[in-house]
């Protein structure tokens, strides 16, 4: 009821009273800036296959998770009282409630691990499923880099950023990363609702990283924003539906007119002369299955029509493990709703009473675990990889090349200069030069820039004469890792215009 903080401690005429007007906990969004997520590791039906208890062992089978490293693929270790990653806490337990609590891991393997609650020795329930205990979850004792989550089309979103370190501080990343939470409690997701059913509640909610969605809402261009000049945009309009078993040769409207956007990305199943690394895991940063129709995959950007480099029939353009045949666009701005639809959930995203909200009789909201959705009794749908939004691994899973790569060429002695702009997103240790003379297309690093960060230009002085023609595409490697980018475009010199 003071304008400030330090008027309302001094004020003399009355008391002091935090607090906001009573109505604008049904017309404000609240956003929160933290440093990391309290969110489960692990949650049913996601990438917690299945919960088996005998006597007081309970053991917990997960999927594989990116995540965490090869040597240690759960995350978690026996009993480690000092680091945190030897207890988990369950929760949402509703079959058995002396399941719920925290507990130490007696031991672990790649895709399980083991506590023991002498709670349930006189209880024991056997087999927990998603139809016993649909809401699940179990949260490692370390922090995630989970980068925010929202109430879907409520008033409350988290931030949290401060985990990712150098990654997080650019303010690309901070304006896509709010927007993207912004946009969840605008009752916005990852691939658009699609209400197929007249007078039904029940949306259709399709693939994440659609080439034909350019929107911060697509991790696509969460923390790369949207097409050359990175510009921070919510989708402008709805594009022609994409059919990965049978696809265009790129991507349009459905007006005729150009895309708001003229560049996009995708992915392919091999990178431009055969230089790069595959990502590391499906693009909403869940794991690699054998059983993907392409599992080596790498991401890719261009112009928008036509596609180039060129995709073709039965890609998985959007790395989900699947072939989607309908791909929709969505037009964010025509369906953001602004009313309050729930109040606030609950910020831990483990899911619980706090994360429910009733939107008529037939359609009912669960957040959690982990943004799932409940609309009624037989529909249920995940809207990320099982723990959160966008996580720092899941944005890291390519490296991204450099841009605007440049040539020009020197006099006394005569050379070739490269300058180039560094990537959109990531913390970059070095880049690979790679020419090619005449015939001959390079394949192999020419030369290494490296530094902290790595200088963007490199001068090429050796064996520069007129009457041949140079090439050179330039990558770039994460830093602490091998992880190289994809080329850049490929600037080529074929005469001696010199540049004083």
């Amino acid at each position: 009821n003071y304008p400030d903080e330090n008027s309302c401690e001094q004020a003399l005429d009355g008391p002091c009273m935090r607090r906001f007007q009573h109505g604008r906990k049904d017309s404000y969004h609240y956003a929160l800036f933290g440093y990391a997520l309290g969110a489960p590791s692990w949650s049913m039906g996601v990438n917690l296959t299945s919960v088996v208890d005998s006597g007081a062992s309970v053991t917990f089978n997960t999927t594989t998770d990116p995540r965490f490293s090869s040597t240690n693929p759960t995350g978690v270790v026996p009993r480690d009282t000092v680091g945190g990653n030897g207890r988990v806490t369950v929760s949402n337990a509703v079959s058995n409630s002396n399941l719920n609590g925290t507990f130490y891991v007696t031991s672990a393997t790649a895709t399980s691990f083991t506590i023991q609650n002498t709670n349930l020795a006189s209880s024991t329930h056997g087999t927990y499923t998603l139809s016993t205990d649909p809401n699940l979850s179990v949260a490692s004792g370390q922090a995630g880099t989970i980068s925010g989550a929202s109430d879907v089309g409520g008033e409350d979103t988290a931030v949290t950023l401060a985990s990712w370190g150098p990654d997080g501080q650019s303010a690309n990343v901070q304006a896509g990363v709010f927007m993207h939470e912004l946009g969840h409690s605008l009752a916005l997701v990852h691939g658009g609702f699609y209400y197929d059913t007249p007078g039904s509640y029940v949306p259709t909610i399709e693939a994440n990283c659609k080439p034909n969605y350019q929107s911060v809402m697509n991790y696509l261009f969460t923390v790369d924003l949207l097409g050359p000049d990175q510009t921070l945009d919510y989708s402008e309009e709805s594009l022609t539906t994409l059919n990965e078993n049978s696809l265009p040769g790129g991507v349009t409207t459905t007006t005729g007119f150009p895309t708001a956007y003229s560049t996009t990305s995708w992915f392919a199943p091999s990178a431009p002369g055969g230089v790069g690394t595959a990502a590391t895991a499906h693009c909403d940063g869940s794991p690699i299955l054998s059983t993907d129709p392409q599992p080596t995959m790498y991401r890719l950007s261009g112009i928008v029509n036509p596609i180039s480099p060129a995709w073709a029939s039965h890609q998985d353009i959007t790395f989900n493990g699947a072939l989607d045949s309908s791909l929709r666009g969505y037009n964010d701005w025509a369906k953001i709703d602004l009313r309050q639809i729930g109040a606030a959930g609950s910020l831990s995203t483990a899911g619980g009473p706090l994360a429910r909200f009733n939107l008529g009789p037939l359609a009912r909201f669960n957040l959690g675990p982990l943004a799932r959705f409940n609309l009624g009794p037989l529909a249920r749908f995940n809207l990320g990889p099982g723990h959160g939004d966008v996580t720092r691994e899941t944005a890291n899973l390519v490296t991204r090349p450099p841009m605007d790569l440049k040539a020009a060429v020197l006099s006394s002695p005569i050379s070739i200069k490269l300058s180039w702009t560094s990537p959109t997103f990531g913390q970059i240790g070095a880049y690979n030069i790679y020419r090619g003379v005449d015939s001959d297309p390079g394949t192999k690093p020419y030369a290494t820039v490296t530094g902290t960060p790595p200088d963007t230009f490199f001068v090429d002085t050796k064996k520069i004469s007129c009457g041949h023609t140079y090439s050179y595409f330039v990558t770039a490697v994460l830093a602490g890792t091998s992880q190289e980018s994809v080329p850049s475009k490929t600037v080529t010199v074929n005469k001696c215009t010199v540049v004083r």
